[in-house]
């Protein structure tokens, strides 16, 4: 059976690239037509979703004009929604659910992956997909449904990704429990900002501590301590993506953690 690897993208340091494009906040898809016609959508962990896709009116242009032994690497992703919305998406057959090809790794039989973002573009349009933009240089503000930028040399060579990274300084409202190799630690601090309104909303919990840091850590004496968060940006019920521990602030006083420290934080709790 004809597959083919997939291709993940190093960290981006500054290297130099021809082009740059963006990246969708969804779920990576990679759709694969086999030699005998048969059609596979895998998810990154190996799920077949073909069966499912068959009421979305992209996908028809998939099983219609996608060639044999040809692949397509894509996003599934939902306008104004967070990636963690896909799996909603997609159990309730929502509309506006759509299939948006960022990479043509192969295309008639032939490897393409030393192919320009040019020539991909062309196959989706020829297919009637769309081709996630591309520019020749970064753009100064991310789309409100990227999380990031993908800088590429080529098709589907030398990839690097970079996405945003912000910080705020918030206050410990609470603790989980850890699980797995955690057991016994705290496995998150549940974290809160105030509103302008004087109210305290929680918006994460937060990972990304070190074995020591949760040794340490007294869920007495630090309720109420400051911590910093590095996160990507504010999703969905005003909660951040992907927030991290960075370290304590305890030379940071409580008024200080408000939902100033970021516009989104401060337009969604008003």
């Amino acid at each position: 059976m004809w597959k083919h690897e997939l291709l993940y993208a190093d960290t981006w340091k500054g290297q130099k690239t021809r082009w740059v494009q963006a990246k969708r906040d969804g779920n990576r898809l990679t759709v694969f037509r086999q030699p005998q016609w048969h059609i596979r959508a895998l998810t990154t962990t190996g799920l077949d979703l073909a069966p499912v896709l068959r009421d979305w009116p992209w996908w028809a242009c998939i099983v219609q004009m996608l060639p044999p032994c040809s692949s397509l690497d894509g996003e599934l992703w939902v306008p104004g929604r967070p990636a963690s919305y896909v799996k909603t998406a997609l159990k309730e057959r929502d509309p506006k659910l759509k299939f948006s090809v960022f990479a043509v790794p192969y295309y008639d039989q032939i490897c393409q992956t030393q192919q320009s973002l040019v020539w991909a573009h062309d196959i989706c349009l020829n297919i009637g997909l769309p081709f996630i933009e591309f520019f020749d240089e970064t753009p100064e503000v991310l789309g409100p449904d990227d999380e990031g930028w993908v800088f590429k040399d080529y098709n589907y060579e030398r990839w690097w990704k970079w996405k945003p990274v912000r910080t705020l300084d918030a206050i410990v409202v609470g603790f989980k429990e850890g699980n797995g190799k955690f057991l016994g630690t705290v496995g998150a601090l549940i974290v809160a900002v105030e509103t302008m309104h004087g109210d305290l909303v929680e918006i994460a919990s937060v990972g990304g501590m070190t074995d020591a840091v949760r040794w340490e850590i007294d869920e007495d004496a630090d309720l109420g301590r400051i911590v910093e968060v590095k996160y990507q940006y504010v999703g969905a019920k005003g909660r951040l993506r992907h927030p991290r521990f960075v370290r304590w602030r305890d030379d940071k006083a409580p008024g200080r953690c408000t939902t100033k420290q970021d516009p989104q934080l401060e337009e969604y709790y008003g």
